[in-house]
């Protein structure tokens, strides 16, 4: 019987984890030397870019208000998550079983433009989403929506350079 890993994200880590007792206490719950697995550099660095990806998702506000990733940015990930999986699956893939936990982030199709139509959305109002979802900032409407659209520009900088590579 093959050890067993987790292709799972998680916020701050790479992507793998132990799904047995046996790999559990050979490489820890969380690996975090995909060395030790017999992963490629070139692997282990597009597991890097995919975990500060997944981290980037998240608002630089408030991490409960809409990502600021236009549609385009999130195909660029759904990319990058599944030519990493298959990477790992192609170069470990005879050692483990890899539980895939990602497969319908992998596979969900994107609607490019209703997503960027929610972020414009988002960036019109910012307060109206703020009161429909309970949160509450110690900044007037007009300067929340100024604050938003700041961060937004610089996310929109950082976006550009990933997708411009």
């Amino acid at each position: 019987m093959k050890p067993k890993l987790k292709f799972m994200l998680d916020y701050g880590t790479n992507p793998l984890w132990s799904n047995d007792e046996f790999t559990s206490q050979k490489f820890g719950y969380h690996i975090d030397r995909l060395e030790d697995l017999g992963l490629s550099a070139k692997t282990i660095e597009l597991s890097k870019i995919v975990t500060s990806l997944y981290w980037d998702r998240l608002n630089p506000i408030y991490q409960m208000l809409p990502s600021f990733w236009s549609g385009e940015m999130h195909l660029f990930f759904q990319r990058k998550l599944k030519e990493l999986f298959e990477l790992v699956v192609d170069e470990i893939g005879n050692d483990y079983e890899i539980e895939n936990k990602e497969e319908q982030e992998i596979n969900t199709t994107i609607d490019t433009q209703n997503i960027d139509i929610e972020v414009n959305e988002f960036l019109k109002n910012p307060n109206s989403f703020y009161r429909r979802n309970g949160i509450k900032f110690n900044k007037t409407d007009d300067e929340e929506k100024r604050y938003v659209a700041l961060e937004y520009e610089k996310w929109m900088k950082i976006e550009s350079e990933i997708l411009n590579k």
